[in-house]
């Protein structure tokens, strides 16, 4: 069963949109609710409705650049037909601060969904093959990617009581990627998350791993570099461009000899 982006033509129209212009039109707006989290998450909406999920927050530290990371980890995604949602970076002034900053916005892609932890005890055979898959799809591109922080509470199900029209899963929460675990261009060990390994299958894992590895590296430093400088300082760029080339033909080694070890 082949994994790819399901999402509804609104929700890849606007992937499509972000991922060429990087910066949202200022016409969101909050709705005063705060899931929080460590990064203290906050809601906005869209006049026409549409909700995504702001982050950081008001006074969340933002030299770790999350908003950046979640930015580029979706333009990646989208060019390499992976379901994360749609995401772009806005500067706002939410709850009353004073000074705007700059938020990355992520699109609600399920108007019902759960978090995977609560959904896998009900999927069906057909979704659970689906998601043997996913998992392994997301095990090369979390490996590509240096993400840390993978686990059931950032992989979100679609709730859907159609199982004919169920549009499966998507990624989220990718702040702690990228420059957050590489702090300079030195070669570093290649991480390999351990989410759902046992449900991993081998040959979705290589297939996504060489398309990474297919991806042109102008593409990367297009994502990277088009960043504005107050949202990601310039050698944090330069370390992330050059981490995600350098470990691009390195994946598919990599990852069959963890398969087996």
């Amino acid at each position: 069963m082949r994994v790819s982006r399901r999402f509804s033509p609104q929700i890849e129209a606007l992937a499509k949109e972000w991922c060429e212009n990087p910066i949202a039109s200022n016409n969101w707006i909050t709705t005063g609710r705060r899931p929080g989290g460590e990064s203290q998450t906050f809601e906005v909406r869209r006049p026409d409705g549409l909700l995504a999920v702001a982050k950081p927050g008001p006074g969340v530290n933002q030299s770790q650049a999350r908003q950046a990371h979640e930015k580029i980890v979706s333009d990646l995604a989208y060019l390499l037909d992976i379901p994360l949602p749609p995401v772009a970076l806005l500067k706002i002034a939410p709850f009353n601060v004073e000074t705007p900053y700059w938020v990355s916005l992520s699109v609600r892609c399920f108007p019902r969904a759960v978090e995977l932890a609560v959904a896998r005890a009900a999927m069906n055979p057909a979704q659970l093959e689906y998601f043997d898959n996913f998992a392994s799809m997301a095990w090369a591109f979390d490996t590509w990617i240096g993400n840390h922080d993978r686990h059931d509470g950032n992989c979100i199900i679609e709730d859907s009581v159609d199982e004919n029209s169920w549009s499966g899963a998507v990624l989220i929460d990718h702040g702690h990627t990228l420059s957050y675990s590489w702090k300079s261009t030195d070669p570093v060990n290649i991480f390999a998350p351990r989410f759902m390994g046992n449900r991993r299958r081998k040959e979705m894992a290589m297939v996504k791993a060489e398309r990474i590895a297919c991806l042109p590296d102008s593409d990367i430093y297009g994502i990277v570099n088009r960043l504005p400088d107050d949202v990601i300082d310039p050698l944090k760029k330069k370390i992330i461009s050059s981490e995600l080339i350098r470990r691009k033909p390195e994946l598919v080694g990599f990852l069959n000899r963890q398969y087996y070890s």
